[in-house]
């Protein structure tokens, strides 16, 4: 690669997406260690035997997941609402018939207490 090239690159990608010890792009995604590699990373460190990914493909996997996981957390958000509402409506009419009602409201209670 030229050098121009690369200098390029290099103001395109972050200073933080770069290799701390080798000082290459970050453009692989190590799963099994949930790290990102450079090219010199992946083979001296023992991550040939994990699932590595290139760093688009990995984003694109993860943003799936993160969807999935979100549908799942609207769904679970629409039966609690509706679970809440169903609770709601139900303390309304018990106050509702205890206000219409009292004298049985009051004639349970004495009862009640006698027993």
């Amino acid at each position: 690669m030229s050098e121009k090239l690369r200098s390029q690159l290099q103001h395109q990608i972050p200073e933080d997406a770069y290799c701390g010890e080798h000082q290459q792009p970050l453009q692989l995604f190590c799963d099994d260690d949930q790290m990102l590699l450079c090219g010199q990373c992946f083979h001296p460190e023992g991550h040939e035997s994990h699932v590595v990914f290139g760093v688009q493909e990995a984003a694109g996997r993860y943003r799936e997941l993160f969807q999935e996981i979100l549908n799942t957390l609207k769904e679970k958000l629409e039966v609690a609402k509706s679970i809440l509402a169903d609770e709601q409506e139900r303390m309304v009419m018990i106050q509702v018939s205890a206000y219409l009602q009292p004298e049985q409201a009051i004639t349970y209670n004495v009862g009640s207490r006698k027993a």
